[in-house]
């Protein structure tokens, strides 16, 4: 009787050991999968004008005054812009890089995934913006 009990909780621990096993092995492929779309999928969009910081970072911000959903989030420094648009939270940040020289980081995250779709149509509209004021 005693050997039946000792083998029903040999048994049980078996169970819950291999079953924890298999949510420690879940969580883990889990936080693998979100950290390898956050490595691989990098829907960050960068380019660079030959133009003033100060022509780029005006342009910018009344691009994202006339298109958002809501007023844009202004930081001076760094210059950075967060609004809304499309539906994705938009990151506009604006580097200077060298005399003449700027660069434009968009990004845009839909469903707290980066969509390259909406920060390409931001930096489109951007470059046009640019475009017609030279």
């Amino acid at each position: 009787m005693r050997f039946n009990r000792l083998l029903l909780v040999a048994a049980s621990a078996a169970i819950l050991t291999s079953a924890s096993s298999c949510v420690a092995v879940a969580v883990g492929a889990g936080v693998g999968y979100l950290v390898s779309q956050e490595l691989t999928q990098n829907e960050t969009l960068v380019m660079r004008f030959e133009i003033d910081i100060d022509e780029v970072w005006a342009t910018a911000q009344s691009l994202m005054t006339d298109i958002s959903e809501r007023p844009p989030e202004v930081t001076e420094f760094p210059r950075k812009l967060r609004s809304r648009y499309l539906g994705a939270d938009v990151t506009v940040d604006v580097l200077a890089n060298d005399h003449m020289k700027t660069d434009v980081v968009v990004e845009a995250r839909e469903y707290g995934a980066r969509t390259g779709r909406v920060a390409k149509a931001v930096l489109e509209q951007l470059a046009e913006r640019l475009a017609k004021r030279q």
